[in-house]
């Protein structure tokens, strides 16, 4: 259920310099509403609003109701709106890229709305990280490298830039590069599990095979469900030709669900193995 609160929307009240009583009376207004269950879409489609600086806000939050009742489109049409009245309401920005998310894709789209948070704020890290992932998804990942870098650079301890950049490089076969990224993620985060595990594949990918397993038994340790670090796991105890191990990882990661697993099972049976 969404859930109004004054500290997801405390910027905006700083921003519109919205008054204190006004602003109580909305916050009791639409968490009533959400308490009730109304549907919220139609309480904003008739209600008046008594001043137009207080309308990108009250779009975007329509939109997240939009967004949570699987509206998407009109979410997004929401959300447009606010930043046609208010170009730098970056609460809309970022609630736009939810929505997008949901609907998977529309890269362009996404890395058009990053520039214009990122114009609004050259220090925004989260918006350069988002946009390197948008860029990622259009398959420029060397673009997407230099987006990370600079949310990086901005705050050299922001260990997601640190690991998803490692994951850039990885695809460009750059392994080497990767592994020195994902220890940089990994001193700021030492229970990363997920950058344990993409360093355990560049290990995996260089033939380090044993260096590989300790990072895949790491990932494990800290999250037991890791599915894809089980796979791996039995991956490399493959090669180290530790074949009865290997069969209980890759079973363990079928069992969390990993389908792919069951390749390696094969692989396994029609070797005698």
């Amino acid at each position: 259920m969404y859930i109004l609160t004054e500290e997801l929307f405390g910027s905006a009240k700083i921003r519109y310099n919205i008054p204190n009583f006004i602003w109580v009376i909305f916050l009791q207004f639409f968490n009533l509403i959400i308490f009730l269950d109304y549907p919220m879409f139609v309480v904003f489609s008739i209600i008046k609003i008594p001043h137009l600086s207080y309308m990108p806000l009250l779009l975007t939050d329509k939109g997240m109701v939009l967004w949570n009742l699987g509206r998407y489109e009109e979410a997004i049409r929401c959300c447009d709106r606010a930043i046609e009245i208010a170009p730098n309401f970056v609460l809309a920005l970022y609630y736009r890229d939810v929505v997008l998310r949901s609907l998977g894709g529309r890269y362009k789209e996404k890395i058009r709305f990053w520039n214009q948070a990122i114009e609004i704020n050259p220090n925004d890290t989260e918006a350069w990280y988002n946009k390197g992932l948008a860029l990622g998804g259009l398959g420029r990942y060397a673009d997407g490298i230099r987006c990370f870098e600079q949310a990086i650079e901005i705050n050299p301890n922001y260990a997601d830039a640190w690991y998803i950049k490692g994951k850039g490089l990885a695809g460009l076969r750059k392994n080497e590069k990767a592994i020195r990224c994902y220890d940089q993620a990994l001193k700021i985060n030492p229970i990363f599990d997920l950058a344990w595990n993409n360093k355990g594949v560049s290990l995996l990918n260089l033939g380090r095979y044993e260096e590989a397993r300790c990072c895949f038994d790491q990932a494990i340790e800290i999250n037991q469900n890791h599915a894809k670090a089980w796979n791996n796991k039995g991956v490399v105890l493959y090669y180290l030709k530790r074949y009865t191990e290997a069969r209980k990882a890759y079973e363990k990661a079928v069992s969390l669900g990993y389908e792919d697993a069951n390749k390696g099972l094969e692989l396994l049976n029609s070797s005698g193995h």
